[in-house]
C-alpha cells in the first residue's frame, strides 16, 4: 500500500502479510479482526488508532536510510472492553 491518509475510517476483517505500507498516514482509525503478519512500516504512522481482536506479528519499521529494523510486538486484544489505543509515530 503506498502514499495514504485515511482519517476516522474503520477498517474490518482484512488480513496482510508480508505488504509494506509506505508513506501512509492511518489518524484515529479503528482495525477491527485484522491481520498483520510480518508487515513493514516505510514512513508510515499510525496516530490515535484502536485495534479490536487484531493479530499483529513481525510488525517492522523500515523508516531509515539504511533500512535497519525494528521489532515492536503489542500484546494481542481480544476484547472491545479491553482494546488499548495505540499511539505510534514512526519516523
Amino acid at each position: 500500500m503506498t502514499e495514504r491518509y485515511c482519517e476516522g475510517e474503520r477498517f474490518t476483517g482484512l488480513s496482510f502479510a508480508g505488504e509494506i505500507f509506505e508513506h501512509c498516514d492511518f489518524a484515529d482509525c479503528l482495525f477491527v479482526d485484522y491481520s498483520f503478519t510480518k508487515c513493514e512500516l516505510d514512513h508510515t504512522t499510525l496516530n490515535e488508532c484502536r485495534f479490536v481482536r487484531c493479530e499483529i506479528t513481525g510488525l517492522r519499521s523500515a523508516s531509515s536510510p539504511d533500512r535497519t529494523r525494528r521489532r515492536w510486538k503489542p500484546k494481542r486484544c481480544t476484547s472491545m472492553s479491553t482494546a488499548p489505543t495505540i499511539t505510534a509515530a514512526l519516523p
